[in-house]
């Protein structure tokens, strides 16, 4: 049949590689995801943490400046604007506290469980580790692309174009067709009409040459030829996208590594102004004004590492799905 027979099963062959493919890179997604959810949800509870230890600071301090209007040392103003700050606190952790629910609700949605769903992360009460790990600045490309489910899928892809186009190449290829049969009869007439059984094979075959088609099939084997051209560009295009998406993820995994050391720094600094203020303050020496700029410092350098660490982890996590190094199941 010109081949058509053969290329067929080889396109069947390839889609089902696509099919593979396809459900092993939405497997990618799904668990990036997760994966992005879920340190959200590990944010925001770090963040309501901070939140809690931020209107206990403000409390001390509140309760601190009432001694000190009663003793006749400060002013009423100075409590108002403690207040103030204690009540813009309050409404910051209430906003966290309802942003960490929603975030339970879409990790559980991702997830594919009820909104309502109960849960604790592993990672939600545990300290946060220090990042130690470097970030590699050059991969082997090859084994990149080899790794990479959408990129085999769009390889699958050509190969079909490919037989597709063998198949409009058969329909201008002669094909033979071989035919063998046995019949029997009864009445035997190859015996009188005897009443008794009786049989004889008979074997042919057909040949058929299109010899004159109007330009119909070469139109249609060219319509193809360029399907299966379209398909390898997209194939390079797709490895070029791919080579700068690594670069561009290690690049951003390096630099969040970089955050993260910066926001250590400024957690430090912030600590110890936070302590001169207090102990300035007990002595007298400093106001109610410096002593809450020093909390809104701390609060803001802690706010910036949880943010900084958190980014460095969906730095990893996306940069193993550009590298094709995220464990996902995958399709048989």
């Amino acid at each position: 049949m010109g081949g058509k027979i053969v290329a067929m099963n080889k396109l069947t062959h390839y889609a089902e590689d696509l099919a593979r493919a396809m459900h092993n890179s939405e497997a990618e997604n799904v668990i990036y995801a997760v994966d992005a959810a879920y340190w959200q949800v590990v944010s925001l509870k770090a963040k309501k943490k901070l939140a809690t230890s931020y209107v206990a600071l403000l409390d001390t301090l509140r309760a601190n400046v009432q001694s000190m209007v009663d003793q006749g040392v400060a002013t009423k103003s100075d409590l108002l604007t403690v207040d103030v700050k204690l009540n813009q606190a309050n409404v910051d952790l209430t906003k966290v506290d309802n942003g960490l629910v929603l975030s339970r609700m879409a990790l559980a949605q991702v997830c594919g469980l009820p909104v309502n769903t109960v849960m604790t992360l592993a990672d939600e009460d545990a300290e946060f580790a220090e990042c130690t790990t470097p970030i590699a600045t050059s991969y082997n490309m090859e084994d990149v692309y080899s790794r990479r489910q959408d990129l085999r899928a769009l390889e699958a892809g050509v190969n079909i174009y490919h037989q597709k186009e063998r198949v409009a190449m058969s329909d201008m290829l002669p094909k033979v067709a071989l035919i063998g049969a046995y019949s029997f009869t009864n009445p035997n007439m190859f015996n009188g009409f005897s009443k008794s059984f009786s049989g004889a094979f008979s074997v042919g075959a057909t040949l058929s040459i299109p010899l004159w088609h109007w330009g119909g099939n070469y139109n249609k084997y060219r319509a193809a030829k360029s399907q299966t051209t379209m398909a390898r560009l997209e194939l390079e295009n797709a490895k070029d996208m791919i080579n700068l998406q690594v670069s561009q993820s290690a690049f951003k995994a390096q630099e969040a590594v970089k955050t993260y050391n910066t926001t250590l720094t400024n957690l430090d600094k912030a600590n110890e102004n936070l302590r001169q203020a207090s102990l300035g303050f007990r002595e007298g020496v400093m106001t109610t004004d410096n002593v809450m700029e020093a909390q809104t410092a701390w609060l803001k350098a802690n706010s910036e590492k949880i943010d900084a660490l958190i980014d460095v982890h969906l730095c990893d996590v996306y940069l193993a799905k550009v590298l094709g190094t995220l464990p996902y199941p995958q399709g048989n």
